[in-house]
């Protein structure tokens, strides 16, 4: 997939699971940073195995949480993120828990530079 279709892929996913209108999420404001490969064996019957794209967006948005998709959404400030990451009772998703310990603070700290981390050729594996 090219990086303009995993944009507009992005948007159309974000509108089904958030609700978040397509006008807001306009392929332009997608950054395309890198790819990772996660796998998690789920409850034993269902998994994941699955390639990744991980794009930024940044603005405010509207939410309108498809139930069937999100359970809850919550913000979190990037100075409560340690503490929420360690006292999280409810589950995260697997592939967002890997992104959490592997790269997200890295990231978050440098959103004004983050084009420093794009790499569009590596898949960054954890299976």
């Amino acid at each position: 997939m090219k990086p303009a279709s995993v944009r507009r892929a992005a948007g159309r996913r974000l509108n089904y699971e958030l609700g978040i209108p397509l006008e807001q999420t306009s392929p332009e404001k997608f950054q395309y940073l890198t790819r990772i490969h996660y796998c998690d064996l789920g409850d034993g019957q269902w998994g994941e195995h699955e390639i990744d794209y991980i794009l930024f967006l940044r603005g405010d948005v509207t939410l309108d949480m498809n139930p069937d998709e999100v359970s809850e959404v919550l913000y979190v400030s990037r100075d409560k993120l340690d503490n929420f990451l360690k006292n999280q009772s409810a589950p995260l998703t697997p592939w967002f828990r890997l992104i959490a310990q592997h790269h997200l603070r890295l990231w978050w700290d440098n959103l004004h530079q983050i084009q420093k981390f794009y790499d569009h050729s590596a898949i960054h594996r954890f299976c």
